[in-house]
């Protein structure tokens, strides 16, 4: 609701324009977020997670977790709807995640 937002609203500001607060928001979970996330996707991939591939792949998924918040009254527009269902936002970027990994599965096979 309108608490997420205002928490995805502060965290895009710190992206955009790091200050002090962005070194809290790094220590306190992105860091350890990103690396959870790098680890995965290197592991599915069955490749070292320090690769810097699989870092630039986990910001990449981030960023497609990132696009729904930050262009969010885009969509709304474009949908002519009110509100997004999370599920099938979820649903989406899921389907998204998985084919770009199964791809790359199958390439390297």
């Amino acid at each position: 609701g309108r608490d997420a937002a205002l928490r995805a609203g502060f965290i895009l500001r710190e992206q955009l324009a790091p200050r002090a607060a962005f070194d809290i928001l790094y220590d306190g979970f992105m860091d350890r977020a990103h690396r959870t996330l790098t680890a995965l996707v290197a592991s599915v991939l069955g490749r070292d997670p320090g690769d810097p591939h699989m870092l630039h792949r986990a910001q990449g998924y981030l960023g497609q977790v990132l696009g729904f918040r930050v262009c969010r009254e885009v969509l709304l527009r474009r949908l002519d709807v009110r509100t997004l269902a999370a599920q099938s936002i979820a649903d989406e970027i899921a389907d998204n995640i998985t084919g770009s990994l199964r791809r790359e599965l199958e390439t390297a096979q």
